[in-house]
């Protein structure tokens, strides 16, 4: 800290009022800076931090309609303690991406369900960015843009990298035009399929604006999902027999038992999308078992490269077709 204090009171703006309200609550997080912070429903969560001694590595809870705090419970396998990351919200779990842990910048990417409470390591796939912190991250349709940051040895960024929240995979973002400089501090926002950037520090401080247009990436089988959700709803108001019979007693034992279906459920998801993950991205049939020349992807079978002349996924011409073999 070069001067000033470090906080951790909550303040309320109503827009259509223009009116700003200091919000006294208990049991508030310790003061921080540099942490993050998402909204979940209606709640906002608050990960990690700094405070000129310790990076933090907790998670807090705050309930808007209770206007109450509470700190979830750890586990082994959350991030380790760091400030200057990103966090983002995608369906119902939170993405911590990058960071500084004291000794040296991240790259790891990990999620949080708000569901069961489980955090997950998420591997680093396709063109994993370089080391940062204090960059942006937005989400929009399935797909997290990440832009900017710095690395442990000064060197600010002005990459735009995209992670596919369906293939789970990174990859970097060719843009055009009259690109934002290098910069770390800065802000972003998404707004009508646009992504907006805000100020920030490129050894000088900025007060200047960027927009870029961003296409809308719809997750595979999203009408399936839909539906599905739509059937759990309507099973979720058919009363149980217990309820019916007036019967009680439970509610603890019933929460754990919920809880532990959603962890299956989450779990068997996983599975399917790592099965998923090795199946051509044309027929969705048959197994991966090409690599395209000269730009290296691997995403398709034999049958179906056979029927096109450049690469599916980043439109580059073929020149050469490398068949693989499981071995």
């Amino acid at each position: 800290k070069k001067d000033g204090d470090y906080f951790n009171d909550l303040f309320e703006f109503n827009i259509p009022g223009k009116h700003w309200t200091r919000v006294d609550t208990s049991n508030r997080p310790s003061v921080r800076t540099d942490h993050s912070c998402v909204v979940y429903e209606a709640s906002l969560y608050i990960f990690g931090g700094f405070d000129g001694r310790s990076r933090f590595q907790d998670l807090h809870q705050y309930n808007i309609d209770d206007r109450d705090w509470l700190e979830i419970p750890g586990s082994d396998n959350g991030p380790m303690g760091r400030f200057g990351h990103t966090a983002v919200v995608y369906r119902s779990a939170m993405f911590v991406f990058g960071g500084w842990n004291g000794h040296d910048t991240l790259d790891d990417l990990y999620e949080y369900s708000m569901e069961t409470g489980q955090w997950y390591s998420v591997c680093g796939r396709g063109e994993v960015p370089p080391s940062r912190y204090r960059h942006s991250a937005a989400v929009h349709g399935c797909c997290m843009f990440v832009f900017g940051g710095v690395d442990k040895r000064q060197a600010r960024f002005a990459d735009l990298c995209e992670f596919s929240f369906d293939t789970r995979a990174w990859s970097t973002v060719k843009t055009f035009g009259d690109p934002p400089s290098a910069r770390t501090f800065h802000r972003a926002v998404l707004y009508a399929g646009c992504m907006y950037i805000l100020g920030g520090f490129d050894g000088t401080r900025r007060n200047d604006m960027y927009r870029i247009a961003l296409p809308e990436q719809q997750p595979r089988g999203e009408e399936k999902r839909r539906r599905m959700l739509t059937a759990t709803d309507e099973a979720a108001d058919e009363p149980e027999a217990g309820d019916l019979e007036g019967g009680g007693g439970h509610t603890e034992v019933d929460a754990e038992t919920s809880r532990l279906r959603l962890q299956v459920l989450e779990l068997q998801k996983r599975l399917e999308c790592e099965q998923e993950r090795h199946l051509c991205k044309i027929c969705y049939e048959r197994e991966i078992n090409t690599v395209v020349l000269n730009c290296n992807h691997r995403a398709v079978c034999a049958r179906c490269l056979d029927q096109v002349s450049t690469c599916p996924l980043c439109r580059a011409p073929i020149s050469k077709i490398i068949q693989t073999y499981n071995g």
